[in-house]
């Protein structure tokens, strides 16, 4: 199962791989002199957080990051639609009449 890691600044959660064993794992193999913690988001990039920046930590199947996923999407384009920004411009050039 994925987690959700939240942060403290900026106030986002990042989605990385593993589970509350391997992250259990990797806490106590850090000395605490280590500052920040290795994680592999679901994309598959490596990520750097700072220990002091871990709000709380969160187990959450693939299936509802999906679900999550789309409904933030959708949220965001109805914010911008009311903020009257274009989405996807409707661009129509005129032929010539040569």
């Amino acid at each position: 199962m994925p987690l959700l890691i939240f942060l403290k600044q900026p106030n986002r959660a990042i989605a990385v791989k593993g589970d509350s064993l391997s992250l259990d794992e990797e806490v106590l193999r850090s000395s605490a002199k280590v500052f920040t913690i290795r994680f592999e988001t679901i994309e598959g990039k490596n990520v750097l957080i700072a220990r002091d920046n871990i709000s709380h930590i969160e187990e959450i199947s693939v299936e509802e990051i999906k679900k999550q996923k789309v409904e933030y999407e959708k949220r965001l384009k109805q914010k911008r639609q009311q903020n009257g920004q274009l989405l996807s411009p409707n661009l129509i050039f005129p032929r010539s009449k040569n």
